[in-house]
């Protein structure tokens, strides 16, 4: 028998000091008409300005903040959930 497959999906954004652009990242991607279960993870590479707090404060339960102390980038954040 035959269906449609929807697998869980999770986007990774790695992110640094990306306070103005991650607002909308995180809205459009969340927008997306992915029919399967969706998970976005904000991976902050020591981020200095207010891009842990946005992820932080969404209202979103589907919103994950990883923060690195360093730029480990997306490799870190896969690890962290691997």
């Amino acid at each position: 028998e035959r269906g449609e497959v929807a697998p869980n999906l999770t986007v990774i954004v790695a992110v640094h000091n990306g306070e103005s652009e991650l607002p909308n990242k995180i809205d459009n991607t969340l927008q997306s008409d992915y029919p399967g279960r969706l998970q976005v993870i904000v991976a902050s590479d020591h981020s200095t300005d207010r891009t842990e707090e946005i992820a932080r404060n969404c209202a979103d339960p589907r919103v994950i903040l990883v923060q690195n102390r360093g730029d480990r980038g997306k490799e870190s954040a896969q690890a962290a959930f691997a």
